[in-house]
């Protein structure tokens, strides 16, 4: 009797120590609704950014480097000056094209005033028109030769530019074993290289078989 009357005591104080412990709080759940979407596959393939453009710089005409105006690997934009060359030939060479072009324009004026002349006298029968004949061979050989005259001066001005190496494109200058010193000519090969960096292109293999499996209407973009 005494046992029973303990387990009754025991049983009484469990329920009572549940029936005073505090309620858990309620935990928030977040809901999604469930709906079928079409999805795109993603692919990581390894890739290599390539220039679209590169550029070899090369000397035209020969002369000595007397001024290097950049440093390996810099930015440089089109029409910066990258190398200038001795220009001393150049514009001697230049200066007596110009002088043979003043010389055969004064010959011209003097073979066309002769033919003037003789123009003239021809109509008073002073001289045969064999001799004004000449006189006009005369003036269209000095025309000519001012022609040439000019040509050369041209050529001249031409080459002399060419000690003036400029960058044809915007881009980054690679490395560069010719400095200040240097003798220069069209044989000496690529001076320095200018790679283009805007636009690029990037350049990557894919798996063919894989590829080919898609249908036709799969749209294909990359990132």
């Amino acid at each position: 009797m005494i046992k029973t009357f303990r387990f009754a005591l025991l049983a009484c104080g469990l329920v009572g120590g549940a029936l005073t412990a505090t309620a858990a709080p309620a935990v928030p759940v977040r809901v999604a609704t469930v709906e079928l979407a079409p999805h795109a596959e993603e692919r990581a393939i390894p890739g290599r950014v390539e220039a679209i453009r590169a550029v070899d710089i090369r000397a035209r005409t020969e002369g000595v480097i007397v001024q290097r105006h950049f440093q390996d690997g810099q930015y440089v934009t089109e029409g910066d000056l990258l190398f200038t060359l001795d220009d001393a030939q150049p514009r001697a060479a230049l200066a007596l094209a110009q002088a043979e072009l003043k010389s055969a324009e004064a010959s011209l004026r003097q073979s066309q005033q002769l033919l003037t002349r003789y123009e003239r006298l021809i109509n008073n029968h002073s001289i045969s028109r064999n001799d004004v004949d000449t006189a006009r061979m005369q003036r269209d050989v000095a025309a000519a030769a001012v022609q040439q005259a000019k040509a050369r001066v041209e050529a001249q001005r031409i080459v002399l530019s060419y000690t003036r190496i400029a960058a044809p494109v915007t881009g980054r200058v690679g490395h560069s074993a010719f400095h200040v010193g240097t003798l220069v000519n069209s044989s000496s090969g690529v001076l320095v290289d200018i790679v283009q960096l805007d636009p690029v292109r990037v350049s990557f293999a894919l798996d063919e078989p894989r590829f080919s499996a898609k249908p036709a209407s799969t749209p294909i973009s990359t990132l």
